[in-house]
């Protein structure tokens, strides 16, 4: 009417970009969790960094993520926090009582 219909076209494409990309991403969210995504490409990162079975195994049996684990399945999410205190205590327990200084500069 007065000018403003680039503004009225710039706006609603604002809004149909906008609800085409929430849509998009609750479908994506919703494959991950039906298909258990994270948790298994969690669970291959964390096989691939410790390299040992003995390790996995008392990893996941830690009291921290173990009460992540859902109806048995390995957890999709470990907050970064339970995770270095895991390891810290994992190779704590395999390698003896040591300093934190110790272990930080293992290779």
């Amino acid at each position: 009417m007065f000018g403003l219909q680039a503004l009225d076209i710039g706006l609603v494409l604002i809004f149909v970009y906008l609800l085409l990309s929430l849509i998009c991403t609750a479908a994506n969210e919703f494959l991950a969790s039906v298909l258990t995504l994270r948790a298994n490409t969690l669970a291959a990162g964390i096989t691939n960094l410790l390299r040992d079975p003995e390790f996995e195994q008392k990893f996941y049996r830690h009291p921290l993520v173990k009460s992540l684990h859902r109806e048995g399945a390995k957890p999709s999410y470990i907050p970064s926090r339970s995770f270095a205190l895991v390891m810290v205590n994992v190779i704590a327990e395999a390698s003896g009582p040591r300093r934190i200084k110790d272990i930080r500069t293992c290779d």
